[in-house]
């Protein structure tokens, strides 16, 4: 089974789509239990019959095993856990009020930590699994905007590179996939400097390394010379800089 965590819409309903057209049973998982089904409804009859799905909203991320129990499901069937939940704000300048930092905080870390945490011990213990999670090229380079966003995403980043230290010889695969822009209903109407992927896209790159991948995939690829490039930029500089 796959569980995927955030896919009533974007990357997460693509990866579900992609997942189940395949044949693979999938638990898709959100806090909308109602988008989740709509999801599935468009996805076919032929693909339905693979698709469960569990209402979990990001404050309730400690009780994802227990959930699962109720819902008569079972940890260790779990083969691959894809978790693209996350959140930013246009107000994420770094003095918001500590409540809206903990929002962030606990969509883009604590909840996937709390996820993780609950699944990690099982795929060791059978000696395979993969767990894919989604961090942002904001990493590369801090700045004045998505200041909590960018702090979380670089606290999961971190904690990935742990998991990998201490799971990959037990078997289990952490992937960490730096997204640049992608084409979600947030976006629509944005200006954005370069070209966005598509959710579709991203799907297929995630499929191939839920196969075979390890590690911090950076996409769409051109991103990587781009970050790099930025992280060389001088600070004086950086901070004239309005991006």
């Amino acid at each position: 089974m796959i569980v995927i965590v955030g896919c009533s819409s974007g990357i997460g309903a693509a990866v579900a789509r992609a997942v189940a057209s395949q044949g693979q049973p999938v638990l898709m998982v959100g806090r909308d239990e109602e988008k989740l089904r709509a999801v599935v409804r468009e996805n076919g009859a032929g693909i339905r019959s693979n698709v469960r799905v569990l209402r979990l909203a990001a404050d309730e991320a400690d009780r994802f095993a227990a959930r699962m129990t109720e819902a008569g499901l079972r940890i260790d069937d779990i083969e691959a856990l894809v978790i693209p939940m996350g959140m930013s704000r246009d107000d994420d300048d770094g003095l918001v009020r500590s409540e809206t930092m903990s929002e962030l905080f606990q969509v883009n870390l604590f909840a996937v930590h709390a996820i993780v945490r609950s699944v990690l011990p099982h795929m060791a213990a059978k000696g395979r699994g993969a767990i894919v999670v989604f961090s942002s090229v904001a990493v590369f380079r801090s700045r004045s905007r998505n200041v909590g966003y960018t702090a979380a995403k670089n606290a999961l980043e971190s904690l990935c590179e742990s998991w990998r230290h201490q799971f990959l010889a037990h078997g289990v695969r952490i992937i960490t996939f730096r997204l640049g822009y992608v084409r979600t209903e947030r976006l629509q109407n944005q200006k954005m400097l370069l070209p966005a992927a598509s959710p579709q896209k991203v799907a297929s790159v995630v499929l191939k390394k839920l196969r075979r991948g390890n590690g911090v995939v950076v996409y769409p690829r051109f991103w990587i010379v781009v970050g790099y490039a930025i992280r060389l930029v001088p600070e004086a500089i950086f901070r004239r800089m309005r991006f």
